[in-house]
């Protein structure tokens, strides 16, 4: 007798927790017909090649109060395509920038993503000149028992470093 007692109860509390979380739903998944402004801010500041410093600040709000949910989708679009065009702008700017001081001093920064290789791995140090021959490195990284230990990330090297300081930073050791 005891046992469905405890079933009756078991059940019950299950219609009464599905009945709450029904009502909770309704409530907070009522669509609106209007939605506020919309704007993106976006600042940064860029570093000339004489050393000045230009400051860029700009706020849009090309969205005031819309009367539908589409109207506001679409202005929401437009403003994330010129907030993308802007930041890549300042992908590009920055990473221009970033060449060039490692072209000044020498490094230069490889990328090792997932699944490389480890002749993959020589080659893309061959390719952006931190070694002169792939083959070499390679010879010498398996001579060392270091071809096994290469790990993924994004590293920086200087061009023509002994192979020696390039495996241990590419196998963190």
């Amino acid at each position: 007798m005891k046992f469905k007692e405890y079933l009756g109860g078991f059940g019950a509390g299950i219609i009464v927790s599905a009945s709450v979380l029904s009502v909770a739903n309704a409530i907070t998944a009522k669509p609106s017909t209007t939605e506020n402004a919309t704007s993106a801010y976006i600042s940064y500041t860029i570093t000339q090649e004489d050393g000045t410093k230009i400051s860029i600040d700009s706020k849009k709000e090309d969205v005031k109060e819309s009367e539908s949910v589409e109207e506001t989708k679409i202005a929401s679009e437009e403003i994330k395509d010129e907030t993308v065009t802007e930041a890549t702008t300042k992908e590009v700017i920055t990473e221009a920038a970033t060449q060039e001081t490692q072209a000044a001093t020498g490094e230069v920064t490889v990328e090792i993503p997932m699944g490389t290789s480890a002749s993959g791995v020589f080659n893309k140090l061959q390719e952006a000149g931190v070694i002169t021959d792939a083959s070499d490195f390679g010879k010498y990284m398996y001579d060392s028992g270091y071809d096994t230990q290469i790990r993924i990330g994004t590293y920086t090297l200087k061009r023509g470093d002994s192979y020696a300081n390039i495996a241990k930073t590419i196998t963190h050791n």
